[in-house]
């Protein structure tokens, strides 16, 4: 049976959670026109490498070809990396001829990872509202006014790739390490504030006079960098006032904000500007500020906006989907005890100035920034994290626990303990799974064959058919998972293992109304898990192994338990019936979407060094 949408849109994946940087060409251009300069403030001799001949053959004859390469990648990443989590009311792709407001100061400027100075010139680089513009849309001017007096002082600069961006109002970049952390997007409250512009008193009136055209787009941002941890409840408010919420949660100025959407336009889109898990259950379905669509856009580079926007407005179809799960809290999870780190009592034992007998002759210090080195030996003692998540963060612990909710109520995994309300209830905890992302044309995927190659480099390769069954040729996205057998062996010697785990995953291009065929491979030593008490190594349990294509890791667990004989209704009913049949041992089956095969056939355990 094939593996079917339940609403318009189905799913692809594409790693999102951070963008690629690509180097834009007016960085180059500026380096190669300033070359005796450059040498001669540097000492330096520049020159250009004859590689005629090389092992290495150059791909461009020109550096202005690999910039021009570059930059399509960059829109490509935009094209493809952008994931749709939610879309209703029909509010994306955004129809021609609508005008778009668009709110938030990522919006007009986004956290990104830049090249240039966004004022300096770099007139190739395009944002969100550029990009929109470049496609035919137009931007609400009342918008625009508002925050291009509210951004007027920003600036940018670019150190060794790194972007630092500064103005009085607007996300910050960099959370700082367990630090407060101040969301400074500005209340629609304050907007007619004489210190941030002083927008006309009827601003609300002026967008709203054509709130029938109107689609609101609100982007939020939330920054982040190397050694920046968010601090649980440290999220500070516009004003700097604490608001006792996660710095990762959209904060009230933010709900403002899009309040301020949903009164002016007819649709209300959100788009997330971060690399972070964030809390969106306020804007999800039910939620006290529920919106029409949400998208991730990621931390962009100079050109993904391009990508992005002809996404939105349906150029080319959504593709993407979440590598990360989004949950109602993060502070629910169980993995969470082990957050924030802490310093060892007796971290100053080591401290030596040379003289210590344990180290003759070595001095060894002992700080937060001591792993950076020195003349000094240096022991980061004062600094540690747990890290013992195991099984127990993301989707394998949410999805796992909903398995064991219905084929092992003596788990107790529907017990309250961890829930957010009540017993635990898997709609209440996840909002978007990993793997999650709509498309704007249905299509089906189904597997059709697994050949498992248990050499010891062999691979496991699944045959998966997609079909297109919208009217318009598009790229989706199959992603292949599959539940590992969880034997008693592994239960005597705690090997950890989810109900359901991603293997790799293929975009393919279909043709309206055709079905292609994709073969998505992963080593079959992928399919082991650890094994740290007895065998303290990699094993390959015998048993049943259970493959699926599937629109993200709920979709695969829900198609797992029904060729497992559990009837997963939509309504949450779980009912048994019979099954797949008895296997041969040295076979497959393919049933639901499901193919079953005994990995370790003939073997009582197989190990990988």
């Amino acid at each position: 049976m094939a593996i079917r949408t339940l609403k318009t849109a189905v799913r692809g994946l594409t790693a999102v959670m951070a963008s690629l940087f690509v180097i834009s060409s007016v960085g180059y251009e500026i380096a190669d026109a300033n070359r005796s300069q450059v040498d001669g403030f540097l000492g330096t001799t520049s020159f250009e490498i004859d590689v005629t001949g090389s092992r290495f053959p150059k791909d461009y004859d020109t550096p202005e070809a690999m910039m021009a390469a570059a930059k399509e990648m960059s829109i490509q990443q935009g094209r493809e990396g952008f994931v749709l989590m939610k879309n209703d009311n029909a509010a994306l792709p955004i129809a021609s001829g609508k005008t778009i407001a668009l709110f938030g100061a990522a919006a007009y400027k986004p956290f990104m990872q830049s090249s240039g100075d966004l004022k300096a010139g770099n007139a190739d680089r395009k944002n969100l509202d550029e990009a929109l513009v470049d496609l035919g849309y137009t931007l609400d001017p009342t918008m625009k006014g508002i925050y291009d007096k509210i951004l007027e002082d920003y600036t940018i600069s670019n150190r060794f790739g790194n972007t630092t961006i500064t103005y009085n109002n607007g996300y910050v970049t960099s959370p700082g390490d367990m630090k407060d952390y101040q969301i400074r997007e500005v209340p629609a409250s304050k907007y007619t504030d004489a210190d941030l512009g002083g927008a006309a008193a009827d601003w609300k009136d002026q967008v709203a006079k054509n709130k029938k055209n109107n689609v609101g787009i609100c982007v939020f941002a939330r920054g982040a960098g190397e050694s920046n941890t968010y601090k649980p409840g440290s999220a500070l408010d516009f004003d700097g006032n604490p608001t006792g919420k996660d710095p990762l949660a959209l904060s009230d100025d933010e709900l403002s904000v899009i309040q301020a959407a949903k009164d002016t336009c007819d649709k209300v889109i959100v788009l997330l500007n971060t690399g972070n898990n964030m809390e969106i259950g306020a804007i999800a379905k039910g939620g006290s500020h529920e919106v029409d669509a949400i998208g991730y856009m990621g931390v962009i580079n100079d050109y993904q906006c391009i990508g992005i926007a002809e996404v939105l407005t349906g150029k080319v179809n959504a593709s993407g989907a979440m590598a990360d799960t989004y949950v109602y809290s993060n502070a629910n999870n169980p993995a969470i005890m082990n957050f924030g780190g802490a310093a060892y009592a007796d971290a100053e034992v080591v401290e030596s100035d040379g003289t210590d007998p344990r180290y003759p002759g070595t001095q060894i210090s002992n700080g937060g920034a001591s792993s950076f080195g020195g003349s000094k030996t240096t022991y980061s003692g004062q600094n540690y994290i747990v890290e013992a998540e195991g099984i127990y963060v993301g989707y394998q612990y949410y999805e796992t626990r909903y398995y064991d909710s219905i084929a092992n109520p003596s788990s107790k995994a529907s017990s309250t303990k961890g829930s957010l309300s009540g017993a635990w209830d898997y709609d209440k905890e996840v909002v978007y799974t990993f793997g999650h992302g709509l498309s704007y044309y249905d299509y089906d995927q189904k597997i059709t064959n697994v050949k498992v190659d248990r050499s010891v480099n062999g691979n496991t390769v699944a045959t998966v058919e997609v079909t297109n069954n919208g009217n318009v040729e598009a790229d989706f996205l199959a992603q292949l998972y599959v539940q590992q057998p969880y034997t008693q062996y592994d239960k005597d010697n705690l090997v950890e293992k989810s109900a359901v785990m991603f293997l790799n995953s293929k975009k393919v291009k279909v043709k309206a109304g055709a079905t292609e065929t994709v073969e998505i491979s992963v080593p079959t030593r992928y399919l082991a898990s650890y094994d740290y008490t007895n065998a303290k190594t990699y094993i390959l349990d015998p048993g049943e192994y259970y493959f699926t294509a599937a629109a993200g890791a709920h979709e695969a667990v829900n198609n797992i338990l029904n060729a497992q004989g559990y009837n997963v209704g939509a309504n949450g009913a779980v009912e048994v019936w019979n099954g797949l049949t008895a296997l041969d041992k040295t076979t497959y089956a393919v049933s639901n979407g499901v193919a079953v095969t005994n990995v370790a056939e003939n073997a009582d355990l197989n190990y990988w060094l």
